[in-house]
């Protein structure tokens, strides 16, 4: 009861898991007390609590009665007692875990330079006794040997950590040179955790020259690789003379060694960090720096190169042109500064003299130092003459001029004309009023030029450098000024006397006169909304000259709102003139001949048929005109998406201009057939038709998609004249036959007998095969499913076209054709019983008349008979076939014997045998053709012969 809420009791015992323990409680009103924590202590805690009470005798024995280890306690001291000497003997020589030792010796810093020196000694003596076995020439692991002399992993680690001794040891002697023989452990930590070359970087930063030139002295193998790399973060301020002690030359010799090698610094050693990738441990200490770099100065071609670099830098940095010129010195006396800038072609000596004449002749030079030395040095020259002109928002051309003469003044005559030629046609593009206007005033007083055929020639190259787009008066203004120049000049010469300036100036006049002309001929084009150069026009040969005029008129044609004719006739005025000046290659009927293209193409019906016709004064040849109709009119057929389109009305208009001529009147001929089309349900684009070769197909379509067209011949063979076919109505009526046929399908037998009386007369050139085909597709039988009476007309419709057919071979072959005129009797004989009275009694038990006994008895007749019937048809229509097989045999093999055909289709010979003979004498007369006439008909030959082995196959 008298204990208060959170009150902590504890209770100990002998137990040796727990060794104390602690319980939290709160008194509870009800009485008693609840447990909030229970916290048990073990021996580590204890130990801790002893430790942190540095109480190491105390932690040592507790340590040893409860068999833990005693490094914690070693351990503890160390690190709370600080790096003494003492403390190395009593407390890291009695620690087991000899890695960690290392580690200290490694990071730990001490109070003088003489514990440190002991600290580190301690670290190399244990690695040395890791490494014995290393040392002796063995190889601690046994992975070792088996992987051909690389030494282990552990033995790697006790290698790295004797090297970073050796090289904290280096450096721990480093910084007493630094700090005047005094040791400071800050600075010591510092470059002991950094790259040399960190350290000597930050020396040249802090322009600590003294401090920078004891590192490269005792660190020389290790920093000599980067020793530009370092000097190049000294100040931009500092003057070469100040530090160029420091760089070595390319010849000095290796400073020596300041202390003895260790026996791991060896070419062993190298090679096994290099087979381990630890290659940051090959710079570790000089000795090893020596064995796997060693003495690598840079060459006297990288310094200069150097120096070069440094003073660009210092100009683009600062913009201190004398500072950056001393770096730039130093460069030259080792190197050209051409190849330390990228794309220089010119020497420095000329870029300098060209700024200090651009300054000394004008006040905008100065302009030119808004830039580095280095973008100034690697622009082209033309660039670098923009930089040192006035600004084209306020040119001042008087100063300008004075600066292109500056800058001109050193060159010879003939490199100065082509100099300043090339500055004005590069400042053409963009700067032509400023180009007219040096040019205008070197006319007057020559001051960049030496003379007047120099500035001719310039002005000529300005105006061929001019883009297109531009205002050509100022162009033109400049030719006239300069050849008014060049006539006065060549007056007063002559006035005075004979000489030799005469040649030159008609040279020179004849070379502005024609560029005068190109500049007036992309004048006009201009005026023609068709921009070019005056180097395009002079460039141009005929075939450019044509397509250019070409485009010019294609754009007129489609102009909107329409060109009218007071523009068009400007537009014919300006081509003659470009036809007499810059497109002399095109002839005056080819230009008439585009234009009238154009007038067609835009709908210009009335001038297209004025410069057409013999009305205009130079008309065209009626051929031409023909064709330039034609082809516009197609143009406008074939653009026409169906028959009713504005193009087809269009391209009438078109060939209506020559309305006298056959070719446009047999084109117009064409369009109206094509517009009958739809009338015939032909949906076709003007462009399939036109691609249509034989029109005689556009016939047969339009018989295909009317069955009943062939009633309709005077339509048909109108239609055929208006596309052109009118020479082969033969073919017309051919197809007009076929579609005949097709019909037979879908008519009764009276409309079929009718079809044969208006065929009985038919042309010589009739294709029975092709008829029979016909035949022989449509009368295929129905399905057996069907009525009878549907057979039966089946039967009856069959027997129809066999007619046909049978009366289109005797019509072909002539009188005495043998098996056709029986064959023809026998099918009238079929087609007379076919309506005989079984038939008709059918028909009438089938409508209702009669009693169910007689329409029975009617319709095993009817079946009985139709199958009758079916099967001799089959028989006749393979008789008719055959007949007409030999029939074209013995046409093409007109030297066969008759003795051996009549032999083999003799009433003695069996079809088997007959067959095989047929098959014998088309193949062989294929395979060896014996005149001109059988090879001819090889093909023919071939298909006969394969129709009869399917026949006799089919037989056996």
């Amino acid at each position: 009861d008298r204990l208060a809420p959170g009150v902590c009791l504890s209770s100990s015992g002998p137990s040796q898991e727990h060794l104390a323990a602690a319980w939290l409680l709160e008194p509870l009103r009800a009485g008693g007390f609840r447990v909030l924590k229970v916290q048990q202590q073990g021996p580590e805690d204890r130990l801790l609590k002893l430790l942190t009470a540095q109480q190491w005798q105390e932690a040592l024995g507790f340590a040893q009665s409860h068999n833990l280890s005693a490094d914690h306690v070693y351990r503890a001291r160390w690190v709370a007692e600080g790096v003494t000497r003492a403390g190395i003997t009593d407390c890291l020589a009695q620690i087991g875990n000899r890695e960690w030792v290392v580690e200290q010796c490694m990071s730990a810093l001490g109070p003088d330079a003489q514990t440190q020196a002991a600290l580190l000694e301690y670290g190399l003596q244990e690695t040395d006794v890791q490494l014995q076995s290393l040392r002796s020439g063995e190889l601690t692991d046994a992975t070792a040997e088996a992987s051909g002399g690389v030494w282990g992993e552990r033995d790697m680690e006790w290698v790295g950590r004797r090297l970073r001794l050796l090289q904290q040891r280096e450096r721990l002697e480093t910084v007493q040179k630094l700090c005047g023989g005094q040791f400071i452990p800050r600075a010591f930590s510092e470059l002991r955790d950094c790259l040399a070359k960190t350290a000597a970087q930050e020396c040249a930063r802090a322009l600590a020259l003294t401090q920078l030139g004891v590192l490269l002295k005792r660190h020389a193998r290790v920093l000599m690789p980067g020793i530009l790399d370092i000097l190049q973060c000294l100040p931009e301020t500092l003057k070469p003379s100040e530090f160029e002690h420091l760089l070595p030359q390319e010849d000095a010799e290796a400073p020596p060694l300041a202390s003895q090698a260790d026996w791991i610094e060896s070419q062993s050693t190298c090679q096994q960090l290099q087979a381990h990738d630890m290659y940051g441990l090959l710079l570790a200490t000089e000795h090893l720096a020596a064995l796997y770099l060693g003495w690598r100065p840079p060459s006297a071609v990288q310094v200069a190169k150097w120096w070069m670099e440094r003073g660009l830098v210092v100009d683009r940095m600062t913009g201190h042109l004398g500072q950056a010129a001393l770096y730039l010195q130093a460069g030259i006396q080792g190197g050209d500064f051409e190849a330390c800038l990228q794309n220089c072609d010119t020497p420095l000596e000329t870029i300098l003299l060209e700024v200090q004449s651009a300054a000394c002749a004008g006040t905008s030079s100065q302009r030119a130092w808004q830039v580095s030395l280095a973008d100034y040095a690697t622009a082209s020259p033309n660039a670098r003459v923009r930089m040192l002109l006035s600004p084209e928002q306020e040119p001042e051309v008087e100063a300008d001029r004075g600066v292109l003469g500056a800058l001109l003044s050193v060159l010879s005559p003939e490199e100065r004309a082509a100099r300043a030629a090339g500055i004005l046609s590069d400042l053409a593009h963009d700067r032509l009023e400023w180009c007219a206007s040096v040019v205008v005033a070197e006319s007057f007083r020559l001051q960049v030029f030496e003379s007047l055929e120099a500035l001719s020639h310039a002005a000529v190259a300005c105006v061929y450098a001019i883009p297109s787009g531009t205002s050509w008066t100022l162009a033109a203004e400049m030719l006239t000024t300069v050849r008014h120049a060049l006539e006065e000049g060549y007056s007063g010469a002559e006035a005075q006397g004979p000489g030799a300036v005469r040649p030159k100036g008609n040279k020179a006049i004849g070379e502005l006169d024609q560029a005068g002309m190109h500049v007036r001929g992309a004048e006009l084009l201009s005026m023609l909304d068709q921009a070019t150069s005056a180097r395009a026009l002079a460039n141009a040969d005929s075939a450019a000259s044509m397509r250019l005029l070409r485009t010019c008129l294609a754009r007129l044609s489609r102009a909107q709102p329409p060109t009218s004719d007071a523009r068009w006739a400007d537009v014919w005025r300006m081509l003659k003139e470009l036809q007499a000046g810059v497109w002399s290659g095109i002839s005056a009927v080819n230009m008439l001949a585009e234009l009238c293209r154009a007038l067609l193409r835009c709908g210009n019906w009335r001038l297209a048929q004025q410069h057409l016709l013999r009305t205009a004064s130079h008309p065209l040849p009626p051929e031409l005109a023909e064709q330039i109709v034609i082809a516009a009119a197609r143009e406008y057929f074939l653009a026409a998406n169906s028959s009713d389109a504005t193009e087809i009305g269009q391209a009438r208009q078109c060939l209506a201009v020559l309305s006298d001529n056959m070719a446009a009147r047999q084109e117009a001929d064409a369009i109206d057939g094509y517009r009958q089309l739809s009338t015939w349900g032909i949906d076709m684009l003007p462009l399939q038709f036109h691609q249509v070769v034989d029109r005689m197909e556009v016939v047969q379509r339009a018989l295909g998609a009317h069955p009943d067209a062939y009633q309709d011949s005077g339509s048909v063979v109108k239609l055929a004249r208006l596309l052109g076919v009118a020479d082969r109505l033969h073919e017309v009526n051919l197809l007009l036959a076929k579609a005949a046929v097709k019909a037979v399908a879908h008519c009764g037998l009276n409309e079929m007998t009718e079809l044969m009386e208006r065929l009985r007369s038919p042309q010589p050139t009739v294709d029975t095969t092709m008829i029979r085909q016909l035949a022989a597709r449509a009368i295929q039988g129905f399905p057996g499913d069907f009525a009878q009476q549907r057979q039966s007309y089946a039967a009856s419709r069959r027997l129809a076209l066999l007619g046909l057919s049978t009366f289109t071979l005797q019509a072909t072959a002539g009188p005495g054709s043998g098996d056709a005129d029986q064959l023809s009797v026998e099918v009238q004989q079929a087609q007379g019983r076919l309506f005989s009275s079984p038939w008709q009694q059918w028909q009438q038990c089938s409508s209702g008349h009669g009693s169910s006994e007689a329409a029975e008895s009617a319709h095993q007749l009817a079946e009985k008979f139709h199958a009758q019937l079916m099967a001799a048809s089959r028989t006749r229509e393979q008789q008719l076939l055959a007949a007409s097989d030999v029939r074209r045999l013995r046409v093409i093999m007109p030297h066969v014997q008759e003795g051996e055909l009549e032999a083999a289709l003799g009433p003695n010979a069996s079809p088997q045998d007959s067959l095989a003979l047929l098959l014998e004498v088309a193949t062989h007369a294929a395979a060896a053709p014996t005149s001109t006439h059988a090879a001819s008909h090889w093909a023919d030959l071939s298909h006969l012969a394969a129709r009869f082995k399917f026949l006799l196959g089919w037989m056996a």
